[in-house]
């Protein structure tokens, strides 16, 4: 039995330090016209925080904040190193879609580890390629990141900003406005790979109220790459998914996987 729950407590702790998502979190996702901008880069599990990143350049060829009136390369006008990587006063109105891509990094896994992992990302289409491969003492793998968050300054929430195809590889749109919509409401997200709809995919919602405590729903897309969640609840909200494939002509890795996340406001 103490064996069983050390195991259990060791699972626990090894499936987040390669699982964790990264997000956009704004310290406010309403302001007002001047107001300043401050946004953090989190990593952690379902919403808990176990790191905040700093702008690391090196790892982040894109990062933009679009507006109405256009596009504002913030990899650019930030300093390196900078954290949070955003705090700017905003002098535009209606919505904004920040946008950051963060460059391949790479992980080494037991099997184990790796048959961990893939349960709790809910990839058994994954696990069963693997069975009919040839066994391997570590399976190696490089990740990237694409995330987005929407924000909203003054009262203007209209705009199609929201639902913009910027050209991720993994991308998360939002069908509906979410400063439009309200607790009780459905929500529909579609994924794109490569810009083509993702179906079959299994993609989570997580949500954390005013006090602060998180919720996880899961959907599956449907042959056009939608999502449908319903918003219980006001606070934060992001969409979050990974999609993993065997990495074809590749000598020093056998997967990438590719991982995104949108986060947003629900009044």
């Amino acid at each position: 039995m103490v064996r069983k729950i050390s195991l259990i407590i060791l699972l626990l702790f090894i499936v987040p330090l390669f699982a964790h998502d990264y997000w956009l979190q704004p310290e406010k996702f309403i302001l007002a016209k001047g107001e300043t901008l401050a946004v953090h880069l989190y990593v952690g599990d379902e919403l808990k925080v176990d790191i905040e990143r700093p702008l690391q350049k090196n790892m982040t060829p894109r990062f933009e904040l679009h507006t109405p009136d256009g596009i504002i390369d913030l990899r650019s006008l930030q300093a390196d190193s900078v954290q949070p990587v955003v705090k700017r006063a905003v002098d535009f109105v209606g919505p904004g879609l920040l946008v950051m891509n963060r460059d391949f990094a790479f992980i080494e896994l037991t099997p184990e580890q790796f048959s961990d992992y893939l349960r709790h990302e809910g990839l058994e289409e994954i696990e069963a390629l693997r069975a009919k491969m040839d066994k391997r003492t570590k399976e190696r793998e490089r990740y990237a990141r694409f995330i987005k968050s929407l924000i909203q300054v003054d009262k203007n929430n209209q705009g199609e900003l929201y639902n913009k195809v910027v050209g991720q590889k993994l991308e998360i749109v939002l069908l509906q406005n979410p400063f439009l919509v309200k607790p009780g409401d459905e929500l529909t997200a579609k994924i794109l790979f490569e810009g083509k709809p993702l179906p079959d995919k299994s993609v989570m919602a997580l949500y954390k109220n005013q006090q602060g405590q998180v919720k996880v729903f899961k959907s599956i897309t449907n042959k056009n790459g939608v999502a449908q969640f319903k918003l219980t609840g006001p606070g934060m909200w992001v969409i979050r998914l990974v999609h993993l494939l065997p990495c074809k002509g590749c000598n020093d890795v056998d997967w990438e996987s590719f991982w995104a996340s949108y986060s947003f406001w629900i009044k």
